[in-house]
């Protein structure tokens, strides 16, 4: 049954499960790899435990408008109900769920901004309706399923990170079967670009890069008297792989976009699996461009949907599209090696798949 077993009693925890995400525990006989992904782990949730990283988030006026108008806009639906939010950071939506009429609100923050967190739920709520839990998501036990999970689970090009899966896991165990999740839906969109200033300036940093290495070779010959020669080759593919063939965080505006963008995966957050939850599986796409453009890449980005049931016609959409002005989230650019000049009615045909590296 997804969403959980039918009755109102929490499903035990379970570690067994195919996301393909390592799930980090103190391990004496851990790898090497796993070590340095445990590294990798601590350092990025750590970056969360940080009032000038949650800043960011709370002065991004799209992303805050949207939770807040969608959680206000249900408050039929919150009064008296129990509330989860999963990733809670300051707390910010729960004490907005409290707001609303909740019952009772659990705040779930693993990292050490539970501890701001709490003296925020403290301060905005004297009645004791919240409660922070600082600990992972899947931890989490409670003597009864929720009423809604609300939860800013969305990396960058929505899935990066993999939140999903935690909130996947909580879902399954603590939503009542007739349970709402918020936000409720999501889209990736897959477009082009033609900004050249961003793609000037990686362009500008791989040949300067690349550029460094001939001196710093010819040093090191003159002064040890080894020949660096014979990497050269390996060292400008690393640079190239490095600036031209990851994505980079950009955020640009709508004369950036050289065609309508087109959905490559849409996701119900009641009921995605974790499968579904690794990526985007082969998807063919078309553009025709709107004009005359020297296409430098391709653009990813999502919407999200609070839509509390298929009646309401009118849901709150969170948008990250660069026609809907700018988020944290941004968009993710995957630059072109080469520029490719198109105009107006040309036709790009493909094929986009995105999994992840782990």
């Amino acid at each position: 049954v997804v969403g959980g077993d039918p009755s109102d009693s929490p499903a035990p925890i379970s570690v067994a499960d195919e996301s393909g995400v390592m799930r980090y525990a103190l391990n004496p006989n851990q790898t090497e790899a796993a070590e340095a992904k445990q590294r990798d782990f601590d350092c990025y949730f750590s970056s969360y435990a940080y009032l000038y990283h949650q800043k960011e988030m709370l002065q991004d006026m799209q992303r805050m408008d949207a939770y807040h108008g969608a959680i206000m806009g249900i408050q039929d639906h919150i009064q008296g109900k129990k509330v989860l939010d999963i990733g809670a950071g300051t707390g910010i939506l729960s004490i907005w769920a409290k707001i609303a009429g909740a019952q009772k609100v659990w705040a779930v923050e693993f990292t050490d901004m539970a501890k701001y967190a709490k003296k925020l739920c403290k301060a905005n709520d004297p009645d004791g309706v919240i409660s922070v839990l600082q600990q992972s998501a899947e931890e989490v036990i409670l003597d009864s399923r929720v009423d809604i999970i609300v939860s800013e689970w969305m990396g960058m090009f929505l899935l990066r990170e993999s939140m999903l899966d935690s909130l996947i896991r909580v879902r399954d165990r603590l939503l009542k079967p007739d349970g709402l999740m918020m936000p409720s839906h999501a889209t990736m969109y897959w477009g082009l670009t033609s900004n050249e200033y961003e793609y000037d300036k990686l362009k500008s940093e791989m040949d300067e890069a690349t550029q460094a290495w001939r001196p710093f070779i010819d040093q090191i010959a003159d002064k040890y008297g080894v020949k660096l020669h014979a990497l050269s080759s390996d060292y400008a593919q690393e640079q190239k792989e490095y600036y031209i063939h990851h994505s980079r965080w950009v955020s640009l505006g709508s004369e950036d976009v050289v065609c309508p963008g087109v959905p490559v995966k849409h996701i119900n957050v009641k009921t995605v699996t974790l499968k579904q939850a690794k990526g985007v599986e082969p998807t063919p796409f078309r553009f025709e461009a709107t004009k005359d453009a020297n296409v430098t890449g391709f653009l990813g980005w999502f919407d999200t949907t609070f839509r509390v049931d298929s009646t309401d016609t009118d849901p709150v959409v969170l948008s990250t599209s660069p026609k809907a002005g700018p988020t944290h989230w941004g968009q993710q650019f995957f630059p072109f090696e080469k520029t490719l000049f198109l105009k107006k009615g040309d036709i790009i045909e493909g094929t986009m798949e995105m999994f992840r590296s782990n």
